[in-house]
């Protein structure tokens, strides 16, 4: 869960009853009928309960109650979506990151709800303490900028697109790693104004052009530092270092024959001043004329209508140093892709979009406490040893989204 100096976290009682008890002592969770003992099964099919955590608000404002009212309604339609799961407790809470009433940041309002997992301790259940998957709703009540820089705007590196969901667009965020060696994958969804668009995509030329004047900036200026950090010595000065370190690499030789052989090696190895700049300056322009020649290779592949659509990408390059290969750019997953990803993917293209919100979409005059678009994601956990597959969340997941009611959570967007 969530904690900060600042936190607003709001919350209710428990909602949901079921079939079983906590020990007032132990803090544990006992099957009422004791002559049954506790079973992988029986863990599994326990049904969960959905849980409120209350914490502090702003209940000292004035608009706080319908403001209140707003979360509540958004977290009913993810409670219908998620219904009650068995062998789970679901455990929701709202929380911002500041107070929506007198922040001029916006803060984004969020409705987390995560999954807490049932199982058999020595033929006792009980409940796991760090929950495994969830899902959540965060409210956006301003225009956010990305931190990946084309030309002068600032864009988002997306998620990779994965089709439409209910009429919505959806994306498959980057997996995170668990510490048993599993995957975290994350869907999300973007909720906003009908007929009105959110967001586009910077185009492949955006993309190349932006890399070259990258390259065409940042070539000069580390060929400055490279004259910066190999400086030039005077001649003398060079002959005397020279000299010294020539004496002490042929010291340990054992005979005259050794020795010339040691100093014709050292003096073949040997660069003064100058040639140690050059050669870094030289490398530093292969490096620099190596990324434009994959630029204008993946330039290549595309006309003139080819380089005004979306731009994917594998990941964000802007330091060429770093190298840019063709590879990157519309990358497609089924080669070798060596990180985790479930089979069942609606797409192989694993390419990322980047995204810049458009300004007329928003409205400047409503206030931080009114949504303006939403996100809705569902998170879920897989081993490596079931091939990052995990079956039954899959499942939950997709029915899910299938149960929610995206149209009548736009319909709060704007109020």
């Amino acid at each position: 869960m969530k904690t900060l100096n600042s936190v607003v976290i709001l919350g209710l009682s428990l909602l949901v009853t079921s079939p079983v008890e906590k020990s007032v002592s132990s803090g544990e969770v006992i099957l009422k009928t004791e002559q049954e003992p506790c079973t992988d099964n029986s863990a599994e099919n326990t049904p969960g309960k959905w849980k409120k955590d209350v914490f502090v608000s702003y209940s000292d404002n004035p608009g706080f109650p319908a403001f209140v009212k707003k979360l509540e309604a958004q977290e009913d339609i993810l409670h219908k979506a998620i219904g009650n799961l068995p062998g789970y407790d679901a455990k929701c809470y709202f929380w911002m990151s500041d107070n929506p009433f007198t922040s001029k940041k916006h803060p984004v309002m969020e409705i987390n709800t995560n999954f807490y997992h049932y199982y058999c301790d020595d033929g006792k259940l009980d409940i796991e303490t760090e929950y495994s998957d969830g899902a959540y709703i965060k409210g956006i009540s301003s225009r956010r900028g990305g931190g990946n820089i084309i030309g002068a705007k600032r864009f988002y590196l997306m998620g990779s697109p994965i089709g439409e969901i209910k009429g919505y667009p959806a994306f498959e965020q980057d997996w995170t790693g668990t510490p048993a060696g599993g995957a975290t994958f994350t869907w999300t969804v973007i909720v906003s104004k009908k007929g009105v668009p959110l967001y586009r995509f910077a185009t492949r030329k955006e993309v190349l052009d932006h890399i070259v004047q990258v390259v065409g900036k940042k070539r000069p200026q580390d060929i400055a530092l490279l004259e910066q950090y190999f400086q030039i010595r005077p001649a003398d000065v060079q002959e005397a270092d020279r000299k010294k370190e020539l004496a002490y690499f042929i010291g340990p030789a054992k005979d005259d024959a050794q020795r010339k052989n040691w100093t014709e090696r050292f003096n073949k190895d040997y660069q003064t001043d100058q040639q140690k700049r050059e050669e870094a300056v030289a490398k530093c322009n292969a490096s620099a004329d190596r990324v434009l020649a994959n630029i204008e290779k993946v330039r290549a592949r595309y006309n003139a209508a080819g380089l005004e659509e979306p731009a994917y990408v594998y990941n964000w390059l802007t330091n060429y140093n770093n190298g840019f290969s063709e590879e990157n750019f519309d990358f497609d997953l089924p080669k070798n892709d060596p990180y985790p990803r479930p089979t069942n993917i609606p797409t192989k293209n694993m390419g990322k979009p980047l995204a810049i919100q458009i300004i007329n979409y928003f409205d400047p005059n409503l206030p931080a406490t009114v949504p303006q678009y939403f996100t809705v994601s569902y998170s879920w956990t897989a081993a490596k040893s079931k091939g990052f597959r995990n079956e039954k969340f899959e499942k939950l997941r997709d029915d899910f989204f299938a149960r929610f009611d995206f149209d009548k959570l736009a319909e709060m967007i704007g109020k």
